[in-house]
């Protein structure tokens, strides 16, 4: 059986590209943060930065959920865990 076919690794492959996603975002907030000047389009920028840290922990989770289970599959079929990709 072919692992990478199975929709626990589609699930996995899908949580990494998700999370690279996010953090590309999260890196392109902290940058904007920094860009204005002091008040309130600062503390609206510092406002979006922490609330994409927030979901960026929220898919790191989620893929490393997927990937222990993927783990585990492989290890019940005897197979090598591969690296999920999109």
């Amino acid at each position: 059986m072919d692992i990478t076919t199975t929709p626990l690794y589609r699930t996995a492959a899908r949580a990494l590209s998700d999370m690279d996603l996010i953090d590309a975002e999260v890196e392109q907030a902290r940058t904007a943060t920094w860009h204005y000047p002091e008040g309130p389009d600062r503390r609206e920028a510092a406002r979006e930065y922490f609330a994409l840290r927030r979901e960026q922990k929220a898919k790191r989770s989620h893929y490393q959920e997927a990937r222990s289970r993927l783990a585990i599959a492989c290890a019940i079929l005897g197979a090598p865990v591969p690296l999920p990709t999109d």
